[in-house]
């Protein structure tokens, strides 16, 4: 009875110390793919943080007539102007409203950045600007966003 008791106990020991390992294992691998995933969105923020600056320093160089002109940031009801900023244009003006192309991506990452803006009031006395960056993970499309209210001063 005592040899069958022991095997018993045995059996039962490996299967308690198999559940802490495949724990133990899965923890890890879900560990590891969180800081991926941390990793990625701190570099999205930062492409999302470096676009608003260039559009803040857009905003500080240029007069606010064409920072504001209605064809870049129209006003409601009408739909907001999306740019693709991929790469940054030489100039505001020269911008090219339109979203970026399907695959596009800022030059040598995963990235894709794009800039939507709105004016606020009639006349344009604020302009809403939104930049997300965005990129796939597995098989989920991530987003991060920075907004900005630019006013006329």
């Amino acid at each position: 009875m005592k040899r069958g008791q022991i095997l018993v106990e045995v059996v039962l020991a490996m299967a308690i110390a198999i559940l802490a390992v495949v724990g133990l294992a899965q923890i890890a691998t879900k560990s590891t793919s969180n800081a991926g995933s941390s990793s990625r969105r701190a570099v999205a923020t930062t492409y999302a943080v470096a676009g608003m600056e260039w559009i803040r320093n857009q905003k500080n160089t240029i007069a606010w007539s064409d920072f504001s002109s209605t064809s870049k940031a129209p006003v409601p009801p009408n739909p907001a102007n999306v740019y693709c900023l991929n790469s940054f244009p030489g100039s505001w003006t020269s911008m090219a409203a339109g979203a970026c192309a399907s695959g596009s991506t800022i030059s040598g990452t995963e990235f894709s950045r794009s800039m939507t803006l709105s004016a606020v009031t009639a006349p344009v006395l604020q302009v809403t600007v939104v930049v997300e960056v965005t990129w796939r993970e597995g098989g989920t499309a991530l987003t991060s966003r920075q907004t900005s209210v630019f006013t006329s001063y």
